[in-house]
């Protein structure tokens, strides 16, 4: 009778190890997968991490735009100050002006 009970107090002990054994991997990939989407969600997730980046982007593109633009328009004011054509250009083309010598013929169709 005392083998008896050996064997019934091993086996389980034996089919237990093997079903732990087979749970390790689910318990691993449920874990990964749970930190995984804790890691995504909030304001300082992986998602945020990611808008941030596309954000940053835009706004180092927008700069350079930007920086174009102001270059432009410091050469321009540079022309305006030191050459009086390019005011005599902007005053006629901008605000239609004329000088006081010319005349403007229109011919209507």
């Amino acid at each position: 009778m005392a083998r008896t009970a050996r064997r019934r107090s091993t086996r389980p002990l034996a089919r237990d190890s093997s079903r732990s054994r087979r749970r390790w991997p689910w318990l691993v990939l449920i874990f990964v997968v749970l930190t995984l989407a804790a890691a995504s969600n909030g304001d300082q997730g992986l998602i945020r991490l990611f808008e941030l980046r596309a954000d940053y982007t835009r706004v180092l593109r927008q700069n350079d735009e930007l920086e174009g633009d102001n270059a432009r328009l410091e050469t321009e004011v540079r022309q305006l100050r030191e050459n009086s054509s390019a005011i005599e250009k902007i005053a006629r083309e901008e605000l239609g002006m004329l000088k006081a010598d010319e005349i403007v013929y229109q011919v209507s169709p």
